[in-house]
């Protein structure tokens, strides 16, 4: 599965923006990432490469001005992690050492190494275009998904809805039993086709929940029964009720994503006004965590919003101190409460 190895699959979606947009990806801003910068970098060592044409010609201060590009180029990629980009700026690093047999600066010699370094960063371009396109498929399977989680449950949000106002979960006329019973396999089987985090969880409990709706229902079939039929009716409707919510919840958790991933994105901006963007992502997260309040999932078997609403406060107030790492982790753990 493409989101084996994360805690979710929105952790998943996460990441991947976050390589995407790094590599300079189609789907974000062009102007940040590794493909613009090496892209700069190699119309750098097309300037290099002309100047050195003409090498001997070169006055001291043009001379000084390519020592200084290269200097700039080797120190940009000497520290880098990937391989091409380091061994570009090693090629880079010896060109004030390359001489010829008689100690003088070969200008052959320097250009000759410089195109090396250009081969590789070329290499490491190519290389992105690769990474890219295969995060983009990625990340296109993955909302995919996501999207399929979601249409399942609003079917479930539908079918939930028609047996509360049904005269088979109101009154106990069982008339529409075998329509209820033939909805009800249908939905179990689109559920049991769930796997993903943290969506599987609500799909085993919904399960169980539609479960326990015929286990309560089916003795008002029978004339015999002993049991209360109001007591029965009641804890139909309860299970009924108990999915309403799970799919409440995970409505707001597609809410809190989308500001998740807003944020994580602004707090690793090093655009100017900073500041002025988190703050208005800060103003949805407040409105947010005031909505979510509205949400009573104390029936639940594990109930959520109280620990959730409870981690958003710690992390807007990390934001008042301009922490944003301390942030970004508290949020975290809001999407992992999910």
């Amino acid at each position: 599965m493409l989101f084996a190895f994360y805690t979710d699959i929105f952790s998943a979606i996460r990441s991947r923006m976050h390589i995407f947009k790094n590599a300079g990806g189609r789907r974000t801003d062009q102007k940040q990432g590794e493909l613009p910068e090496l892209r700069l970098s190699l119309s750098s060592l097309h300037l290099l490469i002309e100047m050195i044409v003409d090498y001997c010609a070169l006055s001291k201060e043009e001379l000084r001005e390519a020592m200084s590009i290269l200097d700039d180029l080797a120190a940009e990629m000497v520290g880098k992690v990937d391989d091409d980009k380091v061994m570009a700026g090693e090629v880079l690093d010896r060109v004030h050492k390359l001489e010829d047999s008689r100690g003088r600066k070969n200008p052959l010699i320097t250009r000759d190494a410089i195109e090396r370094a250009y081969a590789h960063i070329e290499k490491r371009i190519a290389n992105i275009g690769w990474i890219t396109r295969h995060i983009d498929s990625h990340l296109l399977a993955l909302v995919e998904e996501t999207d399929r989680c979601f249409e399942v449950f609003e079917k479930v949000r539908a079918f939930a809805e028609l047996c509360l106002k049904s005269r088979l979960f109101n009154t106990g006329n069982t008339a529409g039993w075998s329509v209820f019973m033939e909805e009800k396999k249908k939905l179990e089987a689109e559920l049991k086709s769930v796997h993903a985090l943290p969506f599987r969880h609500a799909a085993a409990h919904a399960l169980i929940d539609l479960q326990v709706a015929v286990v309560r229902l089916e003795p008002l079939r029978s004339t015999q029964t002993l049991l209360s039929k109001q007591a029965l009716l009641k804890a139909a409707r309860d299970a009924m009720e108990r999915i309403l919510i799970s799919v409440r919840i995970l409505d707001a958790m597609r809410k809190w994503e989308r500001l998740h991933f807003r944020y994580k994105m602004e707090a690793a901006s090093k655009k100017p006004h900073k500041r002025e963007r988190v703050r208005g992502i800060t103003s949805d997260m407040r409105e947010f965590e005031r909505d979510l309040g509205e949400i009573h999932d104390e029936h639940l078997s594990r109930p959520a919003v109280p620990e959730i609403r409870a981690r958003i406060k710690l992390g807007l107030a990390a934001i008042t101190k301009h922490d944003w790492k301390t942030a970004g982790d508290w949020f975290d753990q809001v999407s992992a409460a999910f």
